[in-house]
């Protein structure tokens, strides 16, 4: 599954990261950092900080996590 996601708040990430942290398998977050592809994992609240910096942010994972993550989604 991947998705286009928005992360503009901490609160946002917060919340996230609690909701992928509850989740199986790998989820992770790629975007473009410096005009190279960049990927951090999902679980990772850091990461997650870190990813707040790039232009569009994807969520990457294993397994259809759509009905947890939707609210996140980028229109």
């Amino acid at each position: 599954m991947r998705m286009k996601i928005n992360l503009d708040t901490q609160s946002a990430v917060l919340e996230f990261c609690k909701i992928v942290s509850n989740l199986d398998g790998e989820v992770r977050i790629v975007g473009v950092d410096g005009g190279q592809q960049v990927s951090v994992n999902a679980k990772s609240l850091l990461g997650l900080l870190y990813s707040q910096t790039w232009n569009d942010i994807w969520c990457e994972s294993e397994k259809d996590i759509y009905s947890h993550i939707s609210k996140f989604a980028a229109s």
